[in-house]
């Protein structure tokens, strides 16, 4: 079996996976197939899986320094406060750094979350926090707070633990019947040693969070940015035992072979103890790939809410942007990270010939008819640059390319900015259509993500994502998309009655 997965290969793996043994998954999955299922994803949509498993000495110490470090910062950080009427909070919110956009203002928008937690405040007591540390280094619109726990414990050897071997049993079991279905080689091992890790992860993260939310004694809801990640599970799992209410808001379009939504084919009678009890919706296509088959689903159901973002935007934050090039051509893009085989070469061949040809023309003539500005990955800022120098060569530093990211600008900001989008499947590519671009997409799974868009002129897309294509495209004044035709993004402002005070 070929070990090169894309998102769609590894979706029908574990869909496969699930309707053969649906029965275990029914009776004793509750909590450990979600586990398990996380971890498939995880190992078999990483880049050179083969190269981590067998990490040589020089990695292993270098990892055993890294965690003496982080045990050491544990110990000596100072404790970071809120005040006694944060603990007054109906409604909590968390979220990561990463959905930070800078603005104009020098301030720094949460993209995902903002629009809901200041609605939700201007009615219910809120509260708001992150889950990682990176945001104390910016000044927020809208202020959050340090979700902190001890984390030393996780890497501290401990006794024998009933919940924990029953849960890493469980795992084990359902990553066996995985393994034994497919043939993964030496990824077995890495499979079967990553969910271990989880479980660890996971039940630290639960313990942790049933003491924190105990504190707020009136708390009703919790609002998550993304379930999936260990820490996000425990604190779902931990608010669903204590009656907390649990809801994921959507931090991208959630295309039909995304595995960590779609496909939940098979759910206990309560439900899975660590998955949200509902998912809020940006648009009608991620909610119907949400429910999937099971239309009458009880637990997990997805909710039409909107994105309430876009509009947010233009209504409360847009201004002129500052156009410092005045190229004829304007192309953003945003550029997606290396995910196993769905994305093997970030940039990609014909746009590599693209900057080519418009440098050597920039050299000869010195005119602005051309320029590219990149947008990298809010998660995976550093390595992207290090891709680009390596890819780009002395290309890096060509006058027809520029770079940004959230630190530097609002994703809208340089959508403003630009008159042509592309992107490989991003969601960029729907919010594009917003501002009136003629946007492209590019790529197998593209094609099938976006075929209503595509179908009705909306985006434009690229099998080979070729120089000849690039060229066509940004030189036919006649190729104009049909823009904001999509049923991913429902864009309005909340109800406010969704967070009344019950």
């Amino acid at each position: 079996m070929k070990i090169n997965l894309d998102e769609k290969d590894i979706f029908n793996l574990i869909t496969q996976i699930e309707a053969k043994h649906s029965e275990e998954i029914l009776s004793f999955g509750n909590e450990s197939w979600p586990i398990t299922r996380i971890s498939i994803i995880k190992i078999l949509s990483s880049k050179d899986k083969q190269k981590e498993n067998k990490k040589n000495l020089k990695k292993r110490l270098s990892l055993f320094i890294r965690k003496l470090w982080f045990i050491k910062t544990q110990i000596f950080q100072s404790y970071y406060f809120f005040n006694k009427e944060v603990l007054k909070s109906k409604n909590i919110f968390f979220s990561r750094s990463h959905f930070l956009d800078k603005l104009n203002s020098g301030k720094f928008f949460d993209r995902i979350i903002d629009p809901f937690y200041l609605t939700s405040s201007a009615n219910v007591r809120s509260s708001k926090f992150y889950l990682d540390e990176n945001f104390f280094r910016e000044k927020l619109f809208a202020n959050g707070f340090l979700y902190q726990r001890n984390k030393i414990l996780m890497y501290m050897p401990k006794l024998s633990n009933k919940e924990e071997k029953k849960l890493e049993y469980e795992c084990s079991y359902f990553m066996g019947l995985f393994v034994k279905q497919n043939d993964l080689g030496d990824i077995n091992q890495l499979l079967q040693k990553d969910v271990k890790n989880a479980v660890k992860r996971y039940l630290h993260s639960k313990y942790n969070a049933k003491t924190f939310l105990k504190k707020f004694q009136d708390l009703k809801n919790i609002y998550i940015s993304a379930w999936y990640a260990p820490d996000a599970m425990g604190l779902i799992a931990a608010a669903n035992q204590l009656g907390i209410k649990t809801t994921e808001i959507q931090h991208g379009k959630q295309g039909k072979y995304q595995p960590a939504y779609s496909g939940w084919n098979f759910i206990p009678k309560n439900g899975f103890l660590n998955l949200p009890k509902f998912f809020w919706c940006w648009g009608q296509k991620s909610f119907d790939n949400i429910l999937g088959e099971n239309k009458n689903k009880i637990h997990h159901r997805p909710i039409l809410v909107s994105y309430p973002w876009p509009i947010w935007f233009e209504t409360f934050i847009s201004k002129k942007v500052t156009k410092n090039n005045e190229a004829k051509i304007k192309l953003l893009f945003t550029m997606q990270y290396t995910k196993g085989n769905t994305i093997q070469e970030p940039l990609k061949d014909g746009l590599l010939e693209l900057i080519k040809k418009y440098n050597i023309n920039n050299q000869l003539s010195n005119k602005d008819e051309f320029h590219l500005r990149i947008r990298i990955h809010p998660q995976k800022i550093k390595e992207s640059i290090k891709y680009l120098k390596k890819r780009l060569g002395d290309l890096y530093y060509s006058k027809v390319v520029s770079y940004s990211s959230s630190l530097d600008y609002c994703l809208y900001e340089d959508l403003i900015w630009a008159n042509h989008h592309l992107t490989n499947f991003s969601s960029c590519a729907i919010e594009s259509l917003n501002f009136n671009l003629k946007s492209a997409v590019y790529g197998n799974l593209a094609s099938e993500i976006y075929e209503e868009e595509i179908n009705n002129n909306s985006l434009i897309h690229f099998k080979n994502c070729s120089i000849e294509e690039l060229l066509d495209w940004i030189k036919n004044k006649k190729q104009v998309s049909n823009v904001n035709t999509t049923k991913y993004i429902s864009n309005k402002f909340l109800d406010p009655d969704i967070f009344s005070d019950e």
